[in-house]
């Protein structure tokens, strides 16, 4: 037959793969009822949600640790509370150094990401000031100008417009 457990978990796994919701996390067994009691009616149920299913994820993972480092400093069969406070310390601090770590780890990136961009960018406006500057240096002054731009071809065009709007004006001066 079956172990329950294992039944349960194929059903979150499947569950999972639609994308309805996400495992329950696995709930530690601490020296504390009331913490037990704690764990399993907040995190010991399925969510829809993945950010309510990490936050739980992340409370039963710190729970797994401090217990164990309480398993490593208590060998005793009695339950101690200073040495599951200490444990709690232990676990409180190692989490503090991780999120100083990871976050030193992310600016150390930005940096790296910071100075390729902003050297690729110094690199594009060189690269556009140099072709401004080639342009400069290379001009034929010798070669005839384009079409588009010879004195005659501009004294042509500010006629036809003069000639143009002088016809206009007229044609409305005699509709009044």
């Amino acid at each position: 037959m079956a172990d329950s457990g294992y039944v349960e978990k194929a059903k979150s796994a499947v569950s999972n793969m639609t994308g309805k919701s996400y495992a329950t996390p696995a709930i530690p067994n601490t020296p504390s009822r009331t913490i037990n009691d704690m764990l399993h009616q907040r995190c010991g149920k399925s969510y829809d949600n993945p950010v309510k299913a990490g936050i739980a994820h992340y409370i039963c993972y710190v729970y797994t640790f401090i217990n164990k480092v309480y398993e490593l400093l208590h060998k005793e069969s009695t339950p101690s509370h200073t040495m599951w406070m200490t444990a709690c310390g232990i676990i409180g601090v190692a989490c503090i150094l991780k999120v100083v770590i990871v976050y030193q780890i992310l600016i150390a990136s930005a940096f790296l990401v910071h100075f390729v961009l902003y050297y690729s960018a110094i690199g594009v406006a060189l690269f556009g000031a140099g072709l401004g500057v080639a342009g400069m240096v290379f001009f034929d002054k010798d070669s005839k100008a384009a079409t588009g731009f010879s004195s005659e071809n501009v004294r042509t065009a500010y006629t036809s417009v003069r000639t143009t709007v002088q016809e206009t004006a007229q044609q409305f001066s005699k509709n009044d």
